[in-house]
């Protein structure tokens, strides 16, 4: 488990986080029964996607607030999307989209900005990713939510 600050931290702090996780899963999944999913995947040789402690992230991207940190109610968001798999991801939009393939790993990066984004305090990802996720959060004032739009 990595955190927002690169620090490992074991044992109840992973209970805490699968907690958390679950909880808010609950609650946001009550909320997108209106959307229609579209699923994202892409290629094996990029790095995954990364798993914050809010499992799905609701944003207003033009007014760059996410979700719970900010108050974000979900009705509010125009963006909603949450990793189901280190190499697939859930968007919930309100016209039927076909699903897709990131085929850069610049797209990755920006979609794991916005989930790094709307983290409270951690983020997860595959052991094979940490270095690619580093990197990401050192980069992450260059990479805007609102490029999302064009996926």
């Amino acid at each position: 488990m990595t955190s927002t600050t690169g620090s490992c931290t074991p044992c109840t702090a992973d209970l805490m986080f699968i907690v958390t996780v679950a909880g808010r899963s609950k609650r946001v999944a009550l909320n997108i029964r209106r959307f229609t999913p579209q699923l994202i995947g892409m290629d094996e040789r990029f790095p995954g996607f990364i798993l914050g402690d809010v499992p799905f992230v609701h944003g207003q991207v033009e007014s760059r607030r996410f979700g719970f940190r900010d108050g974000l109610a979900v009705g509010d968001a125009n963006l909603i999307i949450g990793p189901l798999t280190r190499r697939v991801a859930v968007c919930f939009t309100a016209r039927p989209l076909p699903h897709t393939e990131l085929r850069t790993r610049r797209w990755v990066e920006l979609v794991n900005a916005v989930f790094w984004r709307a983290a409270l305090q951690h983020v997860a990802c595959h052991p094979d990713d940490i270095l690619a996720t580093q990197q990401m959060a050192r980069r992450i004032g260059r990479l805007p939510a609102r490029a999302l739009h064009g996926l």
